[in-house]
């Protein structure tokens, strides 16, 4: 539908219809050079030229021309299926019988078009829009799959949820939490089998990923055995073919638990694999959850860092909880108090939690501390003395207004030119609860740099939160809020496991006692990975006087004991160079990376190892009574896969699955038409060749 939009009243075409006539007129009327013209003659000229300035008057109106359109838009119907590793470890063969499965789902879904817009998904620790199926996913993370969709699919007419899954759960959020969460009705198709076979395995295993040289460390293991009652096996544990522990599992009933503590002594320096093996026994459903591989970095040199604050709070225990599992920090924590006049020297890192404080004293013996280039992490809050922090610390400046706080979220700086940011480190930043963080004006010295800035009631600010100085000019850093505490649960909450905090925060850490931050050639990345996790390096490169170079060539190499070797090229970015690899297996990789540019060579080298993420094989059970609850809290029905053209009739049935019309209005005016512009040239140029013809010009 059109209509018509004056920005004048209507009648003001009259007024132009009147003045082209007006105009015309004297043009034409009683014109002495046309009085031997026939009549139509004049006419037809006074015609092109009432009609050229009409037309013209219209356009100096600013007449505009509004369409509407309704589109009518089919409810969004995600169809996600389960390509984990658990779906096909039931003695299920090769996977023919899902893909038979497949087929008749994709029937079904066909039946579905004409009432849906339907979007196909796989997922296993992270949603997929590639619907191949080749049950090689090694987790399963509904949370992850039902908040990547919830985002995916904001805005969009999208109100129920297709899952074709095995109910088995062993990543992320409780799975029936996070579907009454979505925002989904979910319609579940069960699979798998429930009943309970023979099955010995490694239920879990846990260990601190490093070890200090010469340290004695402990690996628990917890053996479960299913169906079992009345065998025995032995629990071995292996460094390098020769067996260091071996336990007996003397198996009491049909659902025995043995939990199994082995200490070992860490005595070679290095990344150490230690492979953890339960004895198979005869009428195992599968023996691939029997063995565990296990890596150990072995170290010989120790950070000590020092978390001092004024009064106890929950941001230190946080802090603490981060760092404690890195056996390479030897962490101090203590109050003000407590600490009284030890000395401050010693240390190769301070964590001052809302420090400096109103304690006078203490803040002179800060300045002493950082006078001696003793590396400096703050952490603002309510009790920090802003002045002192002001001149203390080398990141930013506060001009606060009043005593009051507000809430910022974190907002990371993709630029940061530092150190490289993982993506899921991104993730995480962006969906954290704010910190506290003095309401004013926050101005950044000029030695630091911004890795997130503060975002403020939805809206981004050029506020920083958190900062870290380049290290040419000191080593010091600032988290400008109260409330990391926050970050940790919240982490816990969605991903079950501290680990991306403990991560963030590390990588902070890190960077700031690291002894090569001023080296020409900087090389980081991970000592160990999960197998399925992406392998990455991030790399810096400096002339003599520590200038970054952008145009070097940097290489590294990449070999293990399995003839495997192959070389990549780092790419420049913001924080200087990075390479992503994704297609490396398990096993110890040593690596040589090379560094060339204008008068120089650097090299690196080092090793990483990536061990195999063992949790599709931890339950093999189908959990179908998980299912049950995600679809009956939601308001949707568990099927089984014989009753997939019961589903489909019912979602074709169902109420609120209706399409919606949108309408959608454009306005454009009239001056925008090109052709009026062609016609009143067309008009007046018809005219003059006219009058030329006939003899009047």
């Amino acid at each position: 539908m059109k209509s018509i939009v004056l920005d004048y009243p209507w009648y003001t075409l009259l007024l132009c219809f009147v003045a082209a006539a007006a105009i015309t007129a004297v043009s034409y009327y009683k014109n002495k050079r046309l009085a031997e013209f026939q009549s139509y003659k004049i006419y037809i000229l006074a015609g092109l030229r009432f009609t050229a300035l009409f037309i013209t008057g219209i356009l100096l109106l600013n007449i505009f021309i509004k369409t509407q359109t309704n589109r009518t838009e089919k409810p969004v119907l995600p169809v996600v299926i389960d390509n984990s590793g658990s779906m096909i470890m039931r003695g299920e063969g090769s996977g023919d019988s899902l893909k038979a499965f497949y087929s008749t789902l994709m029937q079904a879904v066909d039946n579905l078009k004409d009432n849906y817009n339907v979007k196909l998904y796989t997922f296993g620790s992270n949603l997929s829009s590639d619907t191949s199926l080749n049950f090689a996913e090694k987790a399963t993370d509904y949370s992850q799959m039902l908040d990547a969709l919830k985002n995916g699919l904001y805005n969009t007419n999208a109100n129920s949820l297709i899952l074709c899954s095995d109910g088995i759960c062993n990543k992320g959020q409780n799975p029936v939490y996070a579907a009454q969460h979505s925002g989904f009705k979910l319609f579940t198709v069960a699979m798998g089998d429930t009943t309970q076979y023979c099955d010995l395995s490694i239920s879990k295993t846990v260990y601190n990923e490093t070890s200090f040289l010469g340290n004695e460390f402990s690996i628990e293991v917890s053996a479960s055995a299913k169906m079992l009652k009345g065998q025995k096996s032995i629990c071995e544990i292996t460094h390098k073919g020769k067996t260091v522990f071996s336990e007996p599992i003397n198996i009491a009933s049909d659902g025995y638990i043995q939990n199994i503590t082995a200490t070992l002594k860490a005595s070679e320096k290095g990344l150490q694999k230690y492979t953890v093996s339960l004895r198979p026994l005869n009428n195992e459903i599968t023996t691939e959850n029997n063995t565990r591989e296990i890596v150990i970095d072995v170290i010989d040199d120790k950070y000590k860092i020092l978390i001092l604050s004024e009064y106890p709070h929950p941001d230190v225990a946080a802090l603490r909880s981060a760092l404690s599992f890195n056996l390479s920090y030897d962490l101090t924590v203590s109050t003000v108090e407590e600490f009284g006049d030890k000395p401050l020297t010693g240390y190769n890192l301070a964590v001052l939690v809302q420090l400096p404080s109103a304690n006078a004293q203490f803040v002179n013996r800060l300045t002493e501390m950082q006078r001696k280039g003793i590396p400096t992490l703050f952490v603002a809050g309510a009790k920090t003395d802003i002045a002192a922090f002001n001149k203390l610390n080398r990141c930013i400046e506060i001009e606060p207004s009043g005593n009051s706080f507000e809430d910022a979220m974190p907002s990371a700086n993709i630029n940061f030119p530092l150190f490289a940011l993982e993506q899921r480190t991104t993730d995480f930043l962006t969906r954290t609860p704010p910190l506290n963080c003095r309401f004013g004006t926050y101005n950044v010295l000029p030695a630091a740099k911004v890795l997130a800035y503060q975002k403020i009631k939805n809206v981004q600010t050029t506020k920083p939160l958190i900062a870290i100085c380049d290290p040419s000019v000191a080593k010091s850093a600032v988290i400008a809020g109260e409330g990391l505490w926050r970050w940790r649960i919240d982490c816990y909450k969605r991903y079950r496991t501290h680990e991306m905090f403990d991560q963030f925060i590390g990588r902070i850490v890190q960077f700031l006692v690291s002894r090569n931050t001023q080296e020409q050639f900087s090389l980081t990345s991970q000592r160990i990975y999960n197998l399925g996790d992406p392998v990455c390096f991030s790399a810096k490169v400096a002339d003599k006087q520590m200038q970054p170079i952008t145009d070097a060539e940097v290489t590294i190499t990449i070999s293990n004991d399995n003839n495997f070797r192959q070389t990549y090229t780092l790419q420049p970015a913001a924080s200087g160079y990075f390479l992503r690899i994704d297609t490396l297996k398990t096993g110890t990789y040593n690596f040589e990376s090379t560094a060339k540019f204008r008068g120089g060579k650097l090299t690196k080298s080092g090793g990483f190892s990536i061990i195999e993420n063992f949790a599709e094989t931890e339950d093999l059970r189908a959990n179908h009574t998980v299912l049950q609850k995600m679809s009956t809290t939601t308001g949707g029905k568990m099927y089984y896969p014989a009753d997939i053209t019961t589903m489909s009739h019912d979602l074709i049935t169902l109420r609120d699955a209706k399409p919606v019309i949108f309408t959608e209005t454009t306005t454009a005016g009239l001056i925008e038409l090109r052709w009026l512009f062609y016609l009143i040239l067309i008009l007046l140029t018809a005219e003059w060749v006219m009058r030329k013809w006939w003899g009047t010009v």
